[in-house]
C-alpha cells in the first residue's frame, strides 16, 4: 500500500511541477516579457536567442519568448474550456442515460454516431463554414470527447444503481435527481477527475495539431501550433523557432498526464494495492 502511495506522490508531484513550470510563466507573461507578441520588427528577423530576444525572433521579427508564453495561455485556456464543457455535458448525459433506462438506447446510439466523427475533419468543416475562431476549436475538440465521458459515467451509474444504499433510497421514494446528486455523482467523481486530466492533455495536443494544419485559432492569437506551423518553413535557418514551442507543448502534455497518473493511483485504492 505504501509503495502505491509513494508512486502516486512521485507521479503527482512531478506532473504538478512540470505543469506549474509552464502554467506560471504563461499567466505571468505580461510581467515576464515586455515585448508585444504581435509586434513586427523587420530589422530583428531571425534574431538568434540572446539578451534582447531570449528565445530569438521569427521571420517577421516577433519575439519568440513572448509568443511562447502567450501561446501557453491560448493552449491552456483551450484545454481547460474543452475539459469543463466535455465533463459537464458528458456527466449529465451519462448519468441520465444510466439511471433512466428508457432513454439509454437512444442516447447511446447518438453517442456512437458522434464517436464516428473524426475531430480533424470536423474542425476543417467548422472552419470552412464559420471561419477560424476559438469557439470553433473548442467545439471541434469537445464533440468527439463527450461520448468518452458519457460511456464512463453511464457504466459507473449502471453499477452504482445496484448498490444497497441506492436501492434503499429508491425504496423510500427519494427523487431520482436527488439520488444522482447525493449518491451517484460523489462515487463517480474520482474516475471522472482522472479522465478529465487525460482529456485536457488530448485537447492541448489536438489544438496544436489544428493550429499546425491551419484550422486552429486565428493567426492573431499566438499558439504553439501556429508557431510550429510557421517555423517549419525556416526550420533549417532558425531551428529555435520550432524548438521552444515544441518543448513547452511536450512539457505541458507530459505534466498533465503524470498528474492524471498520480490522481489515478491515489483515487483508485485497488490499483494502489496492486502496485
Amino acid at each position: 500500500m505504501r509503495r502505491g502511495s509513494s508512486r502516486m506522490n512521485s507521479s503527482y508531484w512531478m506532473g504538478a511541477v512540470l505543469l506549474g513550470a509552464v502554467l506560471v510563466p504563461s499567466l505571468l507573461a505580461p510581467w515576464l516579457s515586455s515585448a508585444d507578441p504581435l509586434l513586427i520588427e523587420p530589422f530583428s528577423r531571425f534574431a538568434q536567442p540572446g539578451p534582447e530576444h531570449l528565445f530569438g525572433a521569427d521571420a517577421l521579427g516577433r519575439d519568440v519568448f513572448s509568443r511562447t508564453l502567450y501561446g501557453g495561455q491560448t493552449s491552456l485556456v483551450v484545454g481547460a474550456v474543452v475539459t469543463l464543457v466535455t465533463v459537464a455535458l458528458g456527466a449529465t448525459i451519462g448519468a441520465t442515460s444510466g439511471f433512466f433506462r428508457p432513454l439509454d438506447a437512444v442516447v447511446m446510439r447518438i453517442m456512437d454516431g458522434l464517436m464516428a466523427i473524426p475531430g480533424l475533419l470536423l474542425a476543417i468543416a467548422l472552419a470552412a463554414t464559420f471561419g477560424n475562431s476559438l469557439m470553433t476549436v473548442v467545439v471541434a475538440i469537445a464533440t468527439p470527447e463527450v461520448p468518452r465521458v458519457v460511456r464512463l459515467v453511464r457504466s459507473l451509474v449502471l453499477s452504482l444503481r445496484e448498490e444497497l444504499y441506492v436501492m434503499a433510497a429508491v425504496a423510500v421514494a427519494t427523487p431520482r435527481p436527488v439520488i444522482i446528486k447525493r449518491h451517484i455523482v460523489p462515487n463517480a467523481l474520482p474516475a471522472l477527475v482522472v479522465l478529465a486530466t487525460y482529456i485536457c492533455a488530448a485537447a492541448i495536443l489536438t489544438e496544436a495539431t489544428l493550429g499546425f494544419l491551419g484550422v486552429g485559432v486565428p493567426p492573431e492569437y499566438p499558439s504553439w501550433g501556429n508557431m510550429i506551423a510557421e517555423a517549419r518553413i525556416s526550420f533549417q535557418v532558425a531551428p529555435w523557432l520550432i524548438l521552444f514551442p515544441s518543448l513547452f507543448l511536450t512539457i505541458t502534455v507530459l505534466g498533465v498526464n503524470l498528474l492524471g497518473d498520480g490522481l489515478r493511483d491515489s483515487l483508485d485504492p485497488k490499483l494502489a494495492e496492486k502496485i
